[in-house]
């Protein structure tokens, strides 16, 4: 220790700050040895805590990480969010009781029953968000309807719909959604007509309760916290720095320093499923147990019911909105939004990958309304070329498979299983146009664009990997019409090709380039197709592909009407 000099310093960091804090700091170490080598370690940030029963509390309002959603300060706080919401906040909806859904569950007696609405019967409802986690134990079917309206046993629910009944009591509400045990599983048409009405369902509850932590219906809200590091290991402890106080009139305090815990909200096991984008979207409020409880609603994005050393961190593509202002938003705020929405929803998990066509029917039915717009197969009438800028995401996870599904048609994202990215349109313009709707299932369209075949190219292996997605191709001068399309420094040509599938279903059919539009700097982009059949105007999507510095080339192209499916 003779040849080492130690420095220790605290440095404000009011980038960490939250509300209430007493002290939030970076804890610097600096070394400087006899070789004149220094060294430096940040351990950051910190905070200091105390627990609830502590005297330390009076006077420090940072609590330790705790989940149980049931304490009397989680439920008061929450009540008091919800009062406060529902009066003082003219953005958040709704604030009057509304139209019941067509079932709901009514909590206030000894048994859970299953409660159906009058048609114009009002009332205020909580909705829950879970992840079903596999099959499960109690469904409402067509043979167990009559069972559900006379009773169910508090025990026979599964955990995480127990906890759900037990917060809506707590919170004063006597009506609770969810959706096992409010939509006939065994019923299509019940399930169709319940799924195309599941935003309202959300939007018009009071609260959503949200079960963000737990992968499984039978983990009920609060499973413990596992591999979180509370804060700096003293003495082998993880509880952080403790220091003794002596109080006023002979009391004894413990006031602890610790690190804080980063909270990565769109990490946790419901932000992964791809049913529960919708129900954060669309629901007005939404009280969510994660590692802590935190209340969301149009005005505060993440407001923790009991202040403590967690860091939460928000969703960082994908912000939440209030239904107004949906309505009122331009078209490219539209596009950028509903970009988002797919970017988000395509990289969740679905268990049942069909699941992809239906688990945003909600949101998109809010929104036709909202913009007096239709969605076809998840691109929008008005937007149609702007949305159908998409590729697949260099970032996916393994596909389900590598085979087209006939959910969906070539040209909609619904076709893939994998996690697509829409494009940024910000320095774009469109040169293509839809004409019209093919069909009445809006399967076919008929869309005005310029095509240019693609150049010879050498045959290329595609790499075994599924985040393997684009193919250059590299040309002379001499080869044919599009061997121009990109001048590169040593006087080559690339063409790059984003094929929406590693499995061949080109068919040995020749590509061809349909240009959607024209970035500012001199790219060009759009699909690439393949004819169905010779001499036909009719085209499927198999990719998408980028070109540089050949407007001349475009400028050459004739412009035809094509129909793709």
């Amino acid at each position: 220790m003779n040849d080492r000099h130690i420095f220790v310093r605290l440095e404000d960091d009011s980038a960490y700050m939250k509300p209430g804090a007493l002290v939030v700091c970076r804890l610097s170490l600096s070394w400087i040895t006899n070789e004149k080598r220094q060294s430096r370690k940040r351990i950051s940030p910190l905070s200091f805590y105390a627990s609830e029963d502590d005297p330390c509390a009076s006077f420090v309002p940072i609590r330790p990480v705790h989940s149980d959603f049931a304490t009397p300060r989680v439920i008061s706080t929450a009540r008091a969010f919800i009062d406060e919401c529902r009066g003082g906040h003219p953005e958040c909806e709704p604030r009057t009781p509304t139209r019941l859904p067509t079932r709901v569950l009514d909590v206030t007696g000894s048994q859970v029953k299953l409660h159906t609405p009058g048609c114009h019967e009002l009332g205020e409802y909580v909705t829950l968000s879970y992840c079903w986690g596999g099959p499960q134990p109690l469904l409402l079917t067509q043979h167990t309807v009559d069972e559900f309206r006379s009773g169910l046993d508090e025990s026979r629910l599964p955990p995480t719909i127990r906890d759900a009944v037990t917060a809506t009591r707590l919170l004063g509400f006597r009506y609770l959604w969810v959706d096992a045990l409010c939509i006939i599983q065994d019923s299509e048409q019940d399930k169709l007509f319940e799924i195309g009405n599941m935003g309202e369902v959300y939007r018009n509850s009071i609260v959503t309760l949200s079960a963000s932590r737990s992968s499984s219906v039978n983990q009920g809200f609060s499973p413990g916290i596992k591999g979180q590091d509370n804060g700096i290991k003293v003495s082998g402890s993880s509880e952080g720095v403790a220091v003794e106080l002596s109080l006023a009139g002979g009391h004894k305090g413990r006031l602890n320093l610790a690190k804080k815990i980063y909270d990565q909200f769109e990490a946790l096991p419901l932000n992964q499923r791809g049913w529960a984008l919708q129900e954060y979207l669309l629901s007005g409020r939404i009280l969510a147990f994660g590692n802590e409880a935190v209340w969301m609603c149009g005005k505060h994005k993440h407001r923790p019911l009991v202040p403590s050393i967690m860091y939460i961190a928000p969703f960082p593509s994908l912000a939440r909105t209030t239904l107004s202002a949906v309505r009122q938003l331009k078209a490219d705020e539209r596009a950028s939004i509903w970009a988002d929405v797919v970017n988000d929803f395509t990289g969740r998990d679905l268990t049942v990958a069909d699941d992809r066509v239906w688990a945003l029917a909600g949101v998109i039915n809010v929104f036709q309304v909202a913009w007096a717009d239709k969605c076809m197969w998840g691109l929008w009438r008005s937007n149609f070329v702007v949305d159908a800028w998409w590729r697949r995401s260099r970032h996916a996870k393994p596909a389900l498979s590598n085979t087209r599904s006939k959910r969906a048609p070539s040209w909609s994202w619904m076709s893939l299983n994998s996690q697509v990215q829409q494009r940024d349109m910000a320095v774009r313009s469109t040169t293509a146009s839809l004409v019209s709707v093919a069909d009445d299932s809006g399967w076919a369209i008929n869309l005005h664009a310029r095509l240019l075949p693609t150049p010879h190219q050498p045959d290329v292996e595609l790499p075994n990997t599924e985040a393997a997605q684009s193919v250059v191709v590299q040309a002379q001068d001499s080869l044919s019409l599009l061997t121009s399309v990109l001048r590169h420094t040593q006087q080559q040509q690339r063409l790059i090709l984003h094929m929406d599938l590693l499995e061949d279903e080109v068919d040995g059919k020749p590509k061809l380039l349909l240009q959607l539009g024209e970035h500012a700097s001199g790219f060009s982009e759009g699909l690439i197709v393949v004819q169905e059949m010779a001499g036909d105007i009719t085209f499927r999507r198999v990719g998408f592909f980028e070109s540089c510095d050949d407007s001349h080339l475009w400028a050459s192209a004739q412009y035809q009407t094509v129909r793709l499916i």
